[in-house]
């Protein structure tokens, strides 16, 4: 199997569920897992969701020049990656789960379906296009594609995006590729005098703010 579907995989082994289990009865905020020879943890948001979670390290250009030859200096910044998140259906002598899978997962997700490597009677659900451009649009690539203060492309979430200028070249704007058909903006980056904020179109607030509470966008989980 690969990195990615290894990491799929660790949403469905029995010491992850029970440990879910566990953590939604104790409420504790962050839970340890150790797994395919990596290093994850459970992280229970102000929803009461919990997301499985894996460290991620990626170079950050500064803009500045090195040795005076116009070659952006890197940093390197560390973020915590959802991977998927479990809510807890509670009923009638019932808690049970369920898990949603981030859309950058869900390709290899349905790899290990189709071939049967995943054995499950979780319910599983996955977010709508809308959703996964928002998580898209505010992300750790996000800021580093507007960062750049020009056109250009980046990927994130499993989606195609695109970065524009605006007129004054101080905002840039993430849209969606045109092949999925969302033609207005999602976000919009504040990179002016070294103070960096976000905004998303109206339309997209709810969303916004409904996953910033869920914890699933990683612009807001750097370390």
């Amino acid at each position: 199997m690969t990195i990615t579907q290894e990491m799929i995989m660790t949403l469905f082994t029995k010491d992850t569920i029970n440990k879910v289990k566990e953590q939604f009865s104790n409420g504790k905020d962050i839970v340890p897992i150790d797994s395919f020879d990596m290093s994850f943890r459970l992280f229970k948001s102000n929803s009461d969701n919990i997301n499985l979670e894996v460290p991620i390290q990626m170079p950050l250009e500064t803009g500045e020049e090195n040795d005076g030859h116009g070659i952006g200096i890197k940093k390197m910044v560390v973020f915590f990656q959802p991977i998927g998140f479990y809510t807890q259906k509670k009923g009638f002598l019932s808690n049970d789960i369920e898990v949603t899978i981030m859309k950058g997962f869900e390709e290899d997700f349905d790899f290990l379906i189709k071939n049967n490597k995943i054995s499950s009677n979780i319910k599983i659900h996955k977010l709508t296009l809308e959703e996964n451009a928002v998580i898209a649009s505010i992300s750790i690539e996000a800021l580093i594609a507007a960062e750049r203060h020009k056109d250009g492309s980046f990927k994130a979430n499993g989606l195609e995006m695109d970065i524009y200028m605006t007129y004054d070249n101080e905002y840039p704007q993430s849209f969606l590729n045109d092949k999925y058909g969302l033609k207005e903006h999602i976000g919009a980056y504040f990179l002016k005098n070294n103070n960096q904020g976000v905004t998303v179109n109206i339309r997209y607030e709810a969303i916004f703010n409904k996953f910033r509470q869920m914890s699933l966008l990683t612009l807001f989980k750097r370390l």
